[in-house]
């Protein structure tokens, strides 16, 4: 079976559970890598082949998109013909045919779509979050997405939530499969605590600085814990928009010496420092455009290292974290009541231990990567052959 993989995005260093599934399906059978990026990171997989164009990232859909915001219906309805007519060119360029196709994220299906209809190449795609939130906006894609449903042999989706989404939405409940992200567990050591508690007290957050993660919310939790915990210390990971703000934020709150701006990190440097931190704090919300998170890896992979979570009731996360047995969630923008409850952990290490223990426990079960591999090829394999 000639497995096609799909996607216009860019794949980003943290989407780890898009190079662990395709190098995983690849050591099942062959996996050829269609991309819209010109420079695709060359660890995900070995064959690969770039469309050479993103439609995303084309300045003249974008400009031509700008001008015509004053009708803005209008707008949308011209920026998806002009995505959907250079998306078709760039695929006309593909001179190997897949026997099935697996596309990552919905945005790429309704671009991909008439090409595999026309080729008679089977198709499932994975929705994660974006896609069926906050792109909805655009009328035009809402739109397009209903002949995806239709067209599409599975719709995965990253949680319950998500799935609920997309039923809201028009999907059938028969076409949607739940599939969660896979975490490597074992090849995650953590470290003990008492190695831990040698340490400072430490909090970490793993993650873009966009608006729907919120870091600026962790800052004005730590300020509020450094009162009792005078040496506490945040470690962000990461980029994004949002530095220059968590920059000025820290200084205003006289924070400098209790936050640590790692930047972007690979897994290899990343996952020592969670390794290291005591509490793992993510405070997830939903944006102004209505964008919301899927289901965070980053807080499976501290559920690995067997941190206590301290996040908020968003999207998929409550189906993440149990609430006061793996961790705590709050609601969104609740960042006093975040601060009472790393507190309260803070207070109890014996609660630190038993919550990261129960933690992993429960992600290496909800996310077992060998699990996804198994059930996606399944599911490739059945649409093939139908």
């Amino acid at each position: 079976m000639k497995i096609g993989y799909f996607t216009f995005e860019n794949i980003r260093i943290a989407e780890t559970f898009i190079s662990d599934l395709m190098q995983k399906l690849s050591n099942i059978d062959e996996v050829v890598w269609y991309s819209g990026q010109k420079d695709i990171p060359m660890y995900i997989i070995k064959n690969q082949i770039a469309i050479g164009f993103s439609p995303y990232n084309c300045k003249v859909i974008n400009f031509i998109f700008k001008l015509l915001q004053i009708k803005i219906s209008f707008a949308y309805r011209v920026r998806m013909k002009l995505r959907l007519l250079y998306s078709k060119r760039a695929l006309k360029r593909l001179n190997s045919i897949v026997e099935v196709a697996y596309v990552e994220f919905l945005t790429t299906a309704v671009l991909v779509r008439e090409f595999f209809e026309e080729k008679n190449i089977p198709y499932i795609v994975h929705v994660h979050a974006y896609d069926i939130t906050s792109e909805l906006n655009d009328t035009a894609y809402a739109n397009e997405i209903q002949k995806v449903f239709k067209s599409a042999k599975k719709i995965l989706a990253p949680s319950e939530y998500i799935k609920k989404l997309l039923v809201l939405q028009g999907c059938s409940i028969d076409k949607i499969e739940v599939v969660r992200l896979g975490i490597d567990t074992q090849s995650i050591t953590p470290l003990s605590w008492s190695k831990r508690f040698e340490n400072p007290p430490s909090l970490v957050f793993l993650g873009r600085l966009v608006e729907k993660k919120n870091p600026v919310a962790l800052l004005y939790s730590l300020d509020i814990v450094k009162k009792h915990f005078p040496d506490i210390k945040l470690i962000i990971i990461g980029k994004g928009p949002l530095r220059s703000k968590i920059e000025e934020v820290t200084k205003e709150l006289n924070l400098e010496d209790s936050v640590v701006l790692m930047g972007a990190l690979p897994r290899e440097k990343s996952f020592p420092i969670l390794n290291r931190s005591w509490i793992y704090v993510q405070h997830s919300i939903t944006t102004r455009n209505g964008d919301k998170e899927g289901a965070p890896v980053s807080i499976s992979e501290a559920s690995a290292h067997a941190l206590p979570v301290v996040s908020t009731i968003h999207s998929g996360i409550p189906e993440q974290v149990i609430d006061g047995e793996t961790g705590f969630l709050v609601q969104e923008c609740d960042y006093t009541d975040m601060a009472q409850k790393i507190i309260k952990l803070l207070n109890s290490r014996d609660l630190m231990v038993q919550m990261g223990k129960s933690g992993r426990n429960y992600i290496t079960k909800l996310n077992c990567l060998d699990c996804r591999v198994d059930k996606i090829y399944k599911i490739l394999y059945n649409a093939c052959n139908r």
